[in-house]
């Protein structure tokens, strides 16, 4: 994600990309493309994310992968799915404040579950709830494979990124924003030459602002070289029932 978040963030920084401006008929960038048929599998460009309190949760995939059966995409398609009736009734609330608590809760317990295994009255304590309602949770958890049941505990399945991982997490991203400002300072006239005229070029919208779907592109192509060496997780690999996306859930307080 770093390719994604920091590099759209330093893009925009250094003068590489123009996000939305203000025009005299709202703020947006105009945008065009010319469809080609081609797969856009194995092009991981999509992150979605949502962020409850002190929980984020996130997923990170390429266009085939949509509808993810992950967090935060199962919150927008509750209504009428298999976990309608399952989860407490405080995510069907009709307040936001209420809603936000509600999705708060599972994610709680997945950073405590950051430390080692834990049963379901030791994580409803985490998160504040009858023991009733994290059980309730933890069996969607279960079937949308973020945890896995043991004997009397339960596991992670998925990245789970906890305060405790701020300092590696720093310097990760440190790492990352070095080789991205790199790259771009030594590559990007070429790559404006290289890539000729494109569809919002020619219909008059600056190469600046087209340049937000081009870093697309980018760094889609990018992470799949990553994957195919081995450096990044495989989102098809076999041993994942729902391919396409990697999910992960963060301490808002690490970013």
């Amino acid at each position: 994600m770093s390719l994604d978040w920091d590099g759209l963030t330093l893009t925009e920084k250094l003068g590489y990309r123009q996000a939305a401006a203000a025009r005299p008929d709202g703020r947006y960038v105009p945008y065009a493309e010319e469809k080609s048929g081609l797969s856009q599998k194995g092009m991981f460009w999509g992150s979605h994310s949502n962020t409850h309190g002190q929980v984020r949760f996130t997923s990170f995939g390429d266009p085939d992968s949509v509808p993810r059966r992950s967090l935060p995409d199962l919150e927008y398609r509750l209504a009428g799915s298999e976990f309608e009736s399952l989860l407490p009734q405080a995510v069907h609330a009709a307040s936001w404040r209420d809603r936000n608590s509600a999705w708060e809760k599972p994610g709680l317990m997945l950073l405590s579950l950051r430390n080692g295994d834990l049963a379901a009255d030791q994580l409803a304590r985490t998160a504040g709830m009858p023991v009733e309602d994290a059980r309730r949770w933890l069996e969607f958890l279960v079937r949308i494979e973020y945890v896995q049941p043991l004997a009397d505990r339960f596991r992670l399945s998925v990245p789970v990124l906890a305060r405790r991982d701020k300092p590696l997490v720093k310097n990760l991203r440190g790492l990352g924003r070095d080789v991205i400002t790199r790259w771009l300072r030594e590559n990007y006239e070429a790559l404006k030459g290289d890539i000729g005229p494109t569809a919002p070029t020619r219909n008059g919208v600056a190469y600046a602002e087209g340049f937000t779907m081009i870093w697309h592109h980018l760094f889609a192509a990018t992470n799949r070289k990553l994957v195919e060496t081995g450096l990044f997780a495989d989102p098809y690999a076999t041993s994942r029932s729902a391919k396409g996306f990697i999910p992960a859930v963060l301490d808002e307080s690490i970013d």
